[in-house]
């Protein structure tokens, strides 16, 4: 569905006063929303109407995460919460970070979670409890991504982690970024990483040698996604780029 400007006014302000930045998501039925005051709200995306509001955290809800009828949130209360968005009931609560969460992502039988704690935390779904804690980071866990074989993590340290998402083991570090690394996507062969530094990294996931560095944008990263031919990238110099993984210019440093 189509939202004119009136709708996507009424969307933003679904709560007096609090607006929305970053923290929002979205599926081919809900959009969903993070505020300062701890509540979550969900909208339909086949009218556009607010539908129902998530209530449990004591803190902004900074990060959030869908998977099919399930979210997943983190707050600067230091804890995760996983919701069943068509009734509203929290079905966990993890708690165990000591700073607040920054990253997350959910699965239909895992939650994994970053924190300004350094850490980064594995959590099942079906015992309930946090199954193992990874340290190798020397800040901020901004970003994160899993898969069945692995789990990458991004830092405000600059460096990007490698880990064996059965075992936990560190399998390689990944440097080259000046500044923190705020945000990244990996497939079965490539990693996309992005930075306050302004670039952008497209890292060969095996052998974990730098293939490329963007260089167009010049403000921070903010985003980025990409497929088999392009990266989409948006930045704080309010731009969004899209690069063409077969072309080679002046503004793609090859390594």
């Amino acid at each position: 569905m189509h939202f004119d400007h009136k709708q996507a006014l009424s969307i933003k302000n679904g709560q007096p006063g609090i607006f929305v930045y970053f923290n929002f998501k979205f599926d081919e039925v809900h959009i969903v929303s993070g505020f300062a005051t701890g509540t979550i709200k969900v909208w339909a995306i086949a009218n556009g109407e607010w539908t129902r509001t998530l209530i449990g955290h004591q803190k902004e809800v900074g990060i959030l995460s869908l998977f099919g009828s399930k979210l997943a949130s983190g707050a600067e209360d230091q804890t995760i919460r996983v919701w069943d968005i068509e009734t509203s009931q929290c079905l966990h609560l993890f708690e165990g970070h000591t700073g607040a969460i920054c990253a997350l992502q959910l699965s239909k039988t895992h939650v994994v979670s970053g924190s300004t704690d350094s850490t980064v935390k594995m959590w099942s779904l079906e015992s309930d409890s946090c199954i193992r804690t990874l340290h190798g980071h020397n800040g901020t866990v901004f970003c994160l991504q899993f898969d069945s074989r692995f789990l990458c993590t991004g830092s405000s340290d600059s460096t990007v982690i490698v880990w064996d998402f059965e075992t936990g083991k560190k399998l390689k570090t990944l440097k080259g970024h000046h500044h923190a690394v705020v945000c990244l996507q990996f497939d079965g062969l490539k990693l996309v990483t992005g930075s306050a530094d302004k670039t952008i990294k497209v890292w060969d996931l095996k052998t974990g040698y730098c293939l490329y560095s963007l260089l167009q944008h010049t403000g921070s990263i903010w985003n980025l996604t990409f497929n088999a031919s392009q990266i989409i990238s948006s930045s704080f110099d309010t731009s969004v780029l899209v690069w063409d993984f077969g072309c080679q210019n002046n503004n793609i440093q090859v390594n």
